[in-house]
């Protein structure tokens, strides 16, 4: 073989090997990363919701009762329609509230799941906490975060989740469901004024809502 095949040769193998490695970045991005979304009119106008994935164990997927069932539970828990909202802020260095009065109005409300390794290396997220919950092996399992509104008029909940800590802790009852619910209660913890009222603040939630969900959200495919 001449030098010059050889050079072909190579050259070949070199752009096949860099178009595999494009191509299994592409898929990894999008299997890691999904989400769902609806709107709700208010009066005049329209707030877009968005359910985001960042987990790989949790893909999210359209569900047909996703409208219904926001506008029923955001109107049980007295935040439909989604217009000047109490907001509770972040917690101040004590870990307590102000008692400041806060509105927002949100044109977009993006709630996004992600890996809870995030959070356990981030000093800075870590003081915008609201609630977290362990998990059965006393580590966190599932954090919730002071949401916060941009100038463009929407607003961001972050919830952290340990995947598998979270799947075994549910095993007992459909993971699907109890993902629905508990985004959901980021609605619940992030609009209303501090401090929050004494007792269990996932169990207060579910008697606002009735106990149960009348649907999902979404759906969720478990890689």
């Amino acid at each position: 073989m001449s030098r010059r095949n050889i050079l072909v040769l190579v050259a070949l193998i070199f752009v096949l090997i860099i178009v595999g490695l494009a191509g299994f970045l592409l898929l990894k991005t999008n299997t890691s990363s999904s989400q769902t979304s609806t709107s709700l009119r208010n009066a005049n106008t329209q707030t877009k919701f968005q359910f985001i994935s960042q987990i790989p164990e949790f893909k999210l997927t359209p569900n047909g009762a996703q409208n219904a069932t926001l506008q029923e539970v955001l109107t049980k828990l007295g935040l439909y329609p989604f217009l000047n909202l109490p907001y509770i802020g972040e917690p101040g260095a004590n870990g307590s509230w102000d008692g400041t009065q806060r509105t927002v109005s949100p044109t977009q409300v993006d709630v996004t799941i992600y890996p809870m390794s995030m959070l356990t290396n981030n000093a800075d997220l870590q003081k915008r906490g609201l609630l977290t919950l362990n998990g059965t092996d006393g580590k966190p399992m599932i954090a919730y975060l002071a949401g916060h509104q941009s100038t463009d008029g929407k607003f961001s909940i972050p919830i952290y989740i340990e995947a598998n800590s979270y799947i075994d802790f549910n095993k007992k009852r459909r993971v699907d469901i109890k993902l629905n619910q508990d985004v959901l209660m980021g609605f619940f913890l992030n609009f209303q004024v501090g401090p929050y009222p004494s007792g269990n603040q996932f169990q207060i939630f579910e008697d606002k809502i009735g106990g149960s969900l009348p649907g999902l959200l979404f759906d969720v495919n478990r890689n």
